[in-house]
This record gives structure tokens, sequence and C-alpha cells, in this order.
């Protein structure tokens, strides 16, 4: 008998698990300009980068890149910004999920069902005085490139 609750208490959580849920799916540019905003219903197991590449496909938002990760989102791609002989900011695609950046790569990060949104952002890296100093700082400066999207 106890092995039988055991079997449907797993059974239960393993049924409540891969319910299905929505999940927001945004991507930002720089200075917050968002470029897609959009629900995703999601019905099983699944990896942030999966859902990020059903996403961009299904809306015709090019990219470069793949479930691993994106150099380029809508024209907007990896740059380097050289403020001096010791400090720089290398931009690029990041992702949080409900506001919180994961250290792993999108393939790598795999929903649990309880995420409420998954954002896309650009980003930078800053490197300052021989070290690395951020990573995934929020992109909020206006550029002329901004006009372009």
């Amino acid at each position: 008998m106890i092995k039988l609750i055991f079997l449907f208490s797993i059974l239960f959580s393993v049924l409540f698990s891969m319910t299905a849920h929505a999940l927001d799916v945004r991507v930002v540019g720089r200075a917050n300009v968002e470029l897609l905003s959009t629900k995703k219903r999601i019905t099983q197991a699944t990896t942030v980068g999966d859902v990020s590449v059903d996403v961009l496909e299904a809306f015709e938002l090019p990219y470069k890149g793949g479930s691993f990760g994106f150099s380029e989102i809508a024209g907007l791609g990896q740059d380097i910004d050289v403020i001096s002989d010791t400090e720089m900011k290398a931009y690029g695609w990041c992702f949080s999920l409900d506001g919180v950046v994961p250290e792993t790569m999108a393939d790598q990060t795999q929903l649990s069902g309880h995420e409420g949104v998954l954002e896309w952002y650009y980003g930078y890296a800053h490197y300052k005085n021989g070290e690395w100093v951020a990573q995934c700082v929020r992109d909020l400066a206006k550029t002329d490139r901004q006009d372009r999207l």
C-alpha cells in the first residue's frame, strides 16, 4: 500500500509539473526599445533556447545564432566600444527569466514551468583595468544605430 501511494504521488507531481502555462517572451533592443512581445504556450519540458528560436521564427524576426544563443537579432549584433586603453564594453544579447540572468547558456537552461517572463535584451560586458567587472548590463543608451530598429 505504501508503494502504491508513493507511485501515485510521483505520478501526480509529474503530471502537474508538465501542465501547460503561458510564458511572456520579449525581445528588447537598445534603450529598452521593444522589438517583440508575445505569449508562448509551453506544454512540455523545453529550454530557453528552443522557445526563443520558435518565437523568433514564428514572428519572422531575423537572427543569427541558434538555441545556444544569438549573435544578432533584428540587425542588432555584437559590437565593441573601446573607451580607453584599459576599458571597453563588449555588446551582445543576454536573456533573463523573471528578471534573473542565469549563469548557463540558453540551450542548457531548462524551463521549470513556473517562469512568467523570458526576456532577451541587448546588453554589454564591461572590461576595465584588466578584469571583467560586469556582464549582461542592460544597454540603455540611445545611439545612431537605434534608428535602424
